[in-house]
């Protein structure tokens, strides 16, 4: 039996030696995409280098790839034939078969038992949270309920300084960027409802190229016409998607028909919030003034009548929004634009 496995083993390795470097390459690829596969992948950045695997299919296309130039260069001994061969002689190899009882014995049940407890009681306070991603968006999935609880404490601990613990009222939290952050929104608050303020893509973003907001990464998007439509186009192809795969709740709420017809557009949105109709929402000029202070860059127009006049502005503005039309005008005519 010595004599027949030396024989094995010593007819394997008669192949040069990038034959046997395109065999362990094709093989890797292929155990790496059934571990993409299995997990959803990774992304990753080493220096200036990103890195993103979420798909099996390339890493499979790869190894057929590199396993057929290995074939039609290298004929002899074929690794379809030369593996299995291979994996049988280490399996009698006594150390191999006592490491491999002891792996498939252990690890497991220790593997299962560790997922089942970060899913059933989450990671310790301040340790921490399991990632599969280095995106926090694709981690939702991995997140336990002990997370989400500890990040939903965290935003009503916030609200406090800014509302106070007596009030009794419906509070809409307003900023327009909660829309890139549906998937955690939902995770957090599954009953919340969005209200999506709509105006026409082109005015939109002549609009924001035109403030003076204060700069951050967002905000410094809009420092150019093309950018800021390039943003636009991202995130509300973000937004599509997720109230396309999430069951929320939103009320489009149409800029257009607001300034044309107030009432007629806000009286189904408060049906929508739960609330009872009262007059005093048409003036709004009042309410404004009788607020201590306004932060949002069109302060100076919340006093102001309810005007027509900026819709379709971006008309006027043509020759300028020239590079940012391609990506705009699809968008108007997706959300019901004919101009």
């Amino acid at each position: 039996m010595a004599a027949d496995h030396s024989v094995q083993m010593t007819d394997l390795v008669r192949v040069p030696s990038w034959v046997r470097v395109l065999d362990v390459i094709c093989v890797l690829l292929a155990c790496l995409a059934v571990v993409v596969a299995l997990s959803g992948g990774f992304r990753l950045r080493l220096g200036a280098i990103r890195i993103g695997v979420t798909t099996p299919w390339p890493l499979l296309l790869w190894s057929l790839g590199v396993g057929v130039v290995r074939h039609v260069a290298a004929p002899q001994q074929p690794l379809y034939r030369e593996f299995p061969l291979l994996l049988a002689a280490w399996a009698r190899v006594p150390a191999v078969r006592v490491a491999l009882a002891a792996l498939a014995g252990t690890r497991p049940i220790i593997l299962f038992v560790g997922y089942l407890a970060v899913f059933m009681f989450g990671y310790a306070e301040g340790h921490a949270p399991l990632r599969h991603f280095t995106n926090e968006l694709l981690n939702l999935p991995v997140r336990s309920q002990a997370e989400l609880k500890r990040a939903r404490d965290a935003y009503f601990d916030e609200l406090r300084y800014h509302v106070d613990s007596t009030f009794a009222g419906l509070i809409i939290d307003k900023l327009p960027l909660n829309m890139l952050a549906a998937p955690y929104l939902y995770s957090l608050f599954p009953d919340a409802r969005f209200i999506f303020a709509q105006r026409h893509p082109c005015d939109c973003v002549l609009s924001c190229f035109m403030q003076g907001f204060a700069m951050n990464d967002s905000m410094a998007c809009f420092l150019d016409i093309e950018t800021a439509a390039n943003y636009y186009d991202a995130a509300m192809r973000l937004w599509t998607r997720s109230k396309d795969v999430l069951p929320i709740e939103v009320y489009t709420l149409i800029y257009e028909e607001l300034v044309a017809h107030p009432e007629a557009a806000l009286r189904p949105l408060v049906d929508f919030l739960g609330l009872d109709w009262r007059d005093e929402l048409l003036d709004h000029g009042s309410t404004a003034k009788a607020r201590t202070g306004i932060g949002t860059p069109s302060y100076n127009q919340v006093t102001q009548p309810l005007s027509r006049a900026p819709s379709g502005r971006w008309k006027r503005y043509q020759k300028q929004l020239e590079p940012a039309l391609p990506i705009l005008l699809p968008w108007a005519e997706r959300l019901g634009y004919n101009d």
